[in-house]
């Protein structure tokens, strides 16, 4: 998007930040930020916002050559036996329970993340496993690492948010997702 944008409209320049989806609603309800992407599930209610094409699958990230790595698939019985890394978000946390069907308390749960990325050196040491999106693998170019789907499937997608009331700059306003909301 970012890519497709500064080719038609070459002089607009993007500040790009990291963070979880509280840390970026509260960036954005403090007028600290215009625009934000969000990893859904997010409670997006008080922001106009657009559904992006975008769709990630939940996976289990672990070392290449763990015993796990060669399954196609991991189940939640699998999850209660392993040392996790959880996401630190409450609501991410009881979606990706729910669609599997988890008990939270019986994880064996050790760590938990705001930004998956920081968690990948406790992977490689091959102590613990992440459940996160597929889409962090694309932060490790590391072939040690890797992801494998939960069954039953779950994905999960982006929302493009800003908040209600607030008028956007022209150049923000000439972004497609938010140019075809606000048309």
């Amino acid at each position: 998007m970012v890519n497709d944008f500064q080719k038609e409209y070459p002089g607009v320049r993007f500040n790009v930040f990291d963070g979880d989806g509280d840390a970026l609603r509260r960036q954005i309800d403090e007028g600290r930020l215009d625009l934000a992407c969000l990893i859904e599930p997010v409670e997006a209610a008080k922001y106009n916002y657009v559904v992006l094409p975008i769709k990630e699958q939940w996976s289990l990230l672990m070392r290449s050559d763990d015993s796990l790595a060669q399954r196609t698939a991991i189940s939640k019985n699998d999850l209660y036996k392993l040392p996790l890394i959880l996401p630190h978000r409450n609501i991410v946390r009881d979606e990706v329970s729910d669609i599997l069907k988890l008990d939270q308390t019986k994880l064996n749960w050790m760590v938990t993340n705001n930004l998956p990325s920081n968690t990948i050196e406790l992977i490689r040491s091959g102590n613990y496993y992440a459940i996160g999106i597929k889409g962090i693998k694309a932060l490790s170019a590391d072939p040690k690492i890797t992801f494998i789907p939960f069954t039953p499937k779950k994905e999960t997608g982006h929302l493009l948010i800003w908040r209600k009331n607030n008028m956007l700059a022209p150049g923000r306003r000439a972004l497609p997702p938010v140019r075809d909301r606000t048309d």
